[in-house]
């Protein structure tokens, strides 16, 4: 929500239009956060003004926001950014270090953030830009909001299933990982063939604004 905030905020203003004025946005709030990380004045501010600050530029929910910046700002500059194998291939290390040598509390520093999140950002963006074959079975249908809408939740599941597996330093995140990508494609699929697939038949019959540009009922 939070994100989606501060979305109608850059557009309001018409920062959206310049990827100049949403770096210094962001690199404002990143500057700030790190003012008042370090600079030992949070704790004789008032409750009220220092558990903003905390929640919207020091905590860990907070990288979020970061990473949702870094987001516009990879897609405003997409004709800059090269899609280059060797910046995968660092971002990637970068990211497999930081989880190896990084404890709970450094990863959440906001100075560690100006380096994990827009190598985060360069993966997904990498990623989602190269042609990858995917089996048969996962064309039958549009899985993806199913995996990013489920797959908190049966993660999570899988972290109390299995506390001591999941929570070791550098492989519990692995060991999370390849357990619940199984059960978060499963539901994923269940999701789309008996959910989302049949209300988004009847969209043309409910939707003016589909009947206008003559969408097809989904097959």
């Amino acid at each position: 929500m939070i994100c989606y905030v501060i979305a109608s905020f850059l557009i309001d203003l018409k920062l959206l239009k310049s990827s100049r004025k949403v770096v210094t946005f962001t690199v404002s709030m990143i500057v700030a956060g790190l003012f008042f990380e370090y600079s030992g004045i949070l704790p004789h501010l008032p409750d009220a003004l220092r558990g903003a600050i905390n929640f919207y530029l020091i905590s860990r929910q907070s990288q979020i926001v970061t990473a949702f910046l870094c987001g516009i700002i990879a897609y405003q500059l997409k004709d800059i950014i090269p899609y280059s194998a060797k910046l995968f291939i660092v971002s990637v290390v970068v990211c497999i270090f930081a989880a190896f040598m990084l404890d709970e509390f450094q990863t959440t520093k906001v100075i560690t953030r100006v380096i994990l999140l827009p190598a985060l950002t360069y993966i997904t963006m990498f990623i989602g830009l190269t042609p990858i074959k995917l089996p048969k079975l996962l064309k039958r249908g549009d899985y993806s909001y199913g995996v990013y809408l489920y797959h908190f939740p049966l993660l999570q599941l899988v972290v109390c299933v299995f506390p001591t597996l999941c929570l070791v330093k550098g492989t519990g995140i692995f060991f999370a990982f390849f357990v619940g990508l199984p059960f978060i494609f499963l539901v994923a699929g269940l999701s789309w063939h008996f959910v989302e697939r049949p209300i988004l038949s009847l969209r043309k019959k409910f939707s003016f604004v589909a009947r206008i540009r003559g969408v097809e009922e989904s097959k």
